[in-house]
């Protein structure tokens, strides 16, 4: 992270990010959707999870990649247009129903297989 490649590879993804976000065409129906995996990589979490707790007993037999995607149909299902998501995880894009364009940003802390 000191050497540079983050801050490169990290501004490289996000200006293409926003060079596809300027194409896309927002409809009038309010559900035009992109999807951010917000986590450490971003913000700190910590102070979520001391008030709303540490984890969901329900759902942890799936993949993180099996939970995503069906938290995207969820939202395809309920008529919104996923034009873009980005993720620092493949698990955070990969799967079906995937965006229209998906993004993957670096993470040089780990990696979710």
């Amino acid at each position: 992270m000191k050497g540079g490649m983050y801050l490169s590879d990290s501004e490289v993804a996000f200006d293409n990010m926003l060079a596809y976000a300027a194409t896309v065409e927002v409809g009038s129906d309010g559900n035009d959707a992109w999807i951010f995996d917000v986590d450490e990589t971003i913000i700190s979490n910590l102070p979520f999870y001391k008030r709303y707790g540490y984890g969901n007993t329900t759902e942890t037999n799936d993949t993180a990649s099996v939970f995503k995607s069906r938290r995207r149909e969820e939202l395809v299902k309920e008529g919104y247009k996923l034009h873009g998501c980005s993720g620092d995880q493949w698990s955070d894009l990969v799967g079906y129903p995937m965006a229209r364009r998906i993004f993957k940003v670096p993470n040089p802390m780990y990696y979710v297989a």
